[in-house]
């Protein structure tokens, strides 16, 4: 298991390896997956858990409170987690600033992705990656794939089962195009995280 060495208050695009084994991402699956079957969904969701629900504290204690305690960045504050089924490219983006999730002293800070699968088959998991771009934007939740030409890769973190891929909530971002390798779908859980404004 990761120990922390030192404290890391996360600002900047990283990957934490090795963070969660196979039975604490399937404990946290049969939560979020059960979710999924009350509902339709298109092609592209994640089946969300946010605060105040049933499950949240679960998951919270499950998943987040380990991470936080590797980082030592007692700070970070959970405001959902995802379950992603991604087949289709969301082109380049930033992440939603979900208002309902956090108070009103509170401003999104990083969001956090958990590689789990490609295909549905975790030995295909680090076939796909994702793209972080040397550029942050001032707007939530917004395409930018018309300006792709003029965007700089900051980094391509490559995905890895039970690890931690992190990014600001306003760094532009996408997914590879792994339709070109043959595959159909990946699959991830994700963390939407805050902080109180006095600690930004």
């Amino acid at each position: 298991m990761m120990k922390r060495t030192t404290t890391i208050k996360l600002s900047e695009t990283s990957q934490f390896l090795n963070v969660y084994s196979e039975s604490e991402i399937d404990q946290a699956l049969l939560i979020l997956k059960e979710l999924r079957k009350r509902h339709t969904q298109p092609r592209n969701y994640g089946q969300k858990v946010i605060k105040g629900s049933d499950q949240f504290d679960t998951l919270n204690n499950l998943l987040f409170d380990k991470f936080k305690s590797i980082v030592g960045d007692n700070d970070l504050v959970l405001g959902s987690c995802s379950f992603l089924e991604i087949g289709t490219s969301y082109g380049i983006h930033s992440d939603p600033n979900f208002l309902n999730e956090h108070d009103e002293d509170q401003v999104p800070h990083m969001t956090m992705l958990i590689p789990i699968s490609v295909d549905n088959d975790r030995n295909l998991v680090e076939n796909t990656n994702t793209v972080i771009y040397n550029t942050f934007v001032t707007e939530y939740g917004k395409e930018y794939g018309k300006i792709h030409d003029q965007l700089t890769v900051y980094k391509i973190h490559n995905w890895k089962f039970g690890s931690v891929i992190c990014w600001p909530c306003l760094q532009l971002h996408d997914t590879d195009n792994f339709f070109s390798k043959g595959f159909r779908s990946k699959q991830a859980i994700q963390f939407c995280t805050y902080k109180n404004k006095n600690v930004v």
